[in-house]
């Protein structure tokens, strides 16, 4: 089961985690037609995170991301990653009690 903690559990009704590896590339087309590709720097990990949370707990996660503090995912597999939210989209309405958004996670420790 998949869950979200800064320390002690964040209550999350549903909670999706994707993994994602992202490298920087540059592709540039030679003369004769070919590709020639250039791999920048190391693979980047991130966790795209669908969440449905309380009152409580989307204050919680708004606080986190205001002040850059860290946060702790574990997957469906039981892998704990440790990050930094990097992007959140907007709140909205899941139902009268709940509300629902999507986390981009910058994994810092696996």
């Amino acid at each position: 089961m998949s869950r979200l903690y800064d320390g002690v559990s964040l209550d999350t009704n549903w909670i999706k985690v994707i993994k994602q590896s992202e490298v920087k590339k540059i592709v540039s087309t030679l003369l004769d037609g070919s590709d020639h590709v250039q791999i920048i720097g190391s693979k980047v990990e991130r966790l795209e995170i669908e969440i449905v949370a309380g009152i409580v707990v989307k204050d919680e996660i708004d606080g986190i991301e205001a002040i850059g503090g860290l946060v702790s995912v574990v997957d469906n597999d039981g892998f704990e990653y440790t990050g930094r939210i990097i992007d959140k989209q907007p709140w909205g309405k899941f139902n009268d009690d709940y509300y629902e958004t999507k986390l981009t996670v910058s994994v810092e420790v696996v």
